[in-house]
């Protein structure tokens, strides 16, 4: 069963609450003494609180659609960036990076095709010595057949 956040007000009386009863108790706070129970369980209790309402905010339409925005206007700022570098590339009689990844692509391209066609080489070949082989063994057959 998930409890409901706490209201801020329910969160600033119950800090309030302890803080009266520590200094009633005559408690003092220093670094060297542990914290005590109460203390623990304020601790405990605040950080639930502000763990659930930030998950709470994290998952809300609002903050999704603000990072979704933000994504959206990053990629195409950097997009815009990238061709306005291009431009100043070709602009100078230089090459752009989407230039060099065209070339890269048909590279790879010619690649793959000559690779295709060397494998298709080997099959045609390994089929040819095949029949070799079985035409060899029968003319050996008919060799020792005809003495």
């Amino acid at each position: 069963m998930e409890m409901p956040p706490p209201d801020p007000s329910q969160l600033m009386q119950l800090w309030l609450e302890f803080a009266t009863k520590m200094s009633a108790a005559g408690s003092t706070v220093s670094p060297e003494s542990p914290p005590s129970d109460a203390a623990k369980q304020m601790r405990g209790i605040f950080l639930q609180a502000l763990g659930q309402a930030t998950e709470q905010y994290m998952r809300s339409p609002q903050y999704l659609a603000s990072v979704k925005q933000s994504m959206d206007s990053s990629v195409a700022f950097r997009q815009q960036l990238n061709d306005f570098m291009a431009q100043i590339r070709h602009a100078t009689g230089g090459l752009a990076r989407p230039d060099i990844d065209c070339l890269l692509m048909a590279v790879r391209r010619c690649e793959t095709r000559t690779l295709d066609k060397l494998d298709e080489l080997a099959n045609q070949l390994n089929n040819l010595e095949n029949r070799l082989n079985a035409l060899e063994g029968s003319n050996a057959e008919l060799a020792i057949a005809a003495k």
